[in-house]
């Protein structure tokens, strides 16, 4: 089941093509180098990344909520989310 959503994840990062300036080669060789809990938090905002969006502020839309039902500590999910960050940094440069 992991491995289909990691599959689906990759498909829909795969098929960014939104913003008119997505480097989608360079946000995926970023990802391809995060951790598990990073890569989880990059595919479930890569979709929803705009030429406009707020970094910080979609991460923390996807991140905060997961901190707070206990399913990650505090200090885990902001350095994924910061790892996540610089990927969709790359993904829309």
């Amino acid at each position: 089941m992991r491995m289909l959503l990691m599959a689906i994840g990759g498909a829909v990062v795969s098929g960014f093509s939104t913003g008119a300036a997505a480097d989608v080669a360079a946000g995926n060789a970023c990802a391809a180098h995060l951790s598990p809990l990073a890569l989880e938090i990059y595919r479930a905002t890569a979709p929803a990344l705009r030429t406009d969006t707020v970094i910080r502020e979609l991460l923390s839309a996807k991140v905060r909520p997961m901190v707070m039902s206990g399913q990650v500590a505090p200090g885990p999910a902001r350095e994924a989310a910061r790892a996540a960050g610089h990927c969709l940094s790359a993904l829309r440069s």
